[in-house]
């Protein structure tokens, strides 16, 4: 999308831990497909979340994030622990959570014990 729209955008100069949120509830999801995301989070060489919510529309994953949005910027501004736990440590709550799919953590060990 940012190729057609001539943005200069390029995902692999993102140096800072990043969560990456998209719909996957058909309708405007061509706005960010999921083979989109992918190649975006493949792209991204910093510490990275991928989460995409089941049968949500991509304008809806803004009302529909489910306090994780809340929770990444307790945890990274604030070095909250326990929003933390929402996306690291053994079993983090994200990777279990049934309303998204695709998900995927990549963490390094330093960064993660913040």
């Amino acid at each position: 999308m940012a190729h057609n729209l001539m943005w200069d955008y390029d995902a692999a100069k993102v140096n800072i831990p990043i969560l990456l949120i998209s719909g996957a509830g058909g309708g405007d999801d061509w706005v960010v497909t999921d083979e989109q995301l992918e190649e975006i989070y493949n792209d991204i060489g910093s510490d990275k979340i991928m989460l995409r919510r089941k049968e949500t529309v991509h304008n809806e994953v803004l009302y529909t994030a489910n306090g994780y949005v809340t929770a990444w910027f307790l945890w990274q501004l604030q070095g909250d622990q326990t929003a933390a736990a929402a996306f690291i440590g053994d079993s983090p709550e994200v990777m279990r959570n049934e309303l998204y799919q695709d998900q995927q953590i990549s963490f390094d060990s330093e960064q993660s014990s913040q």
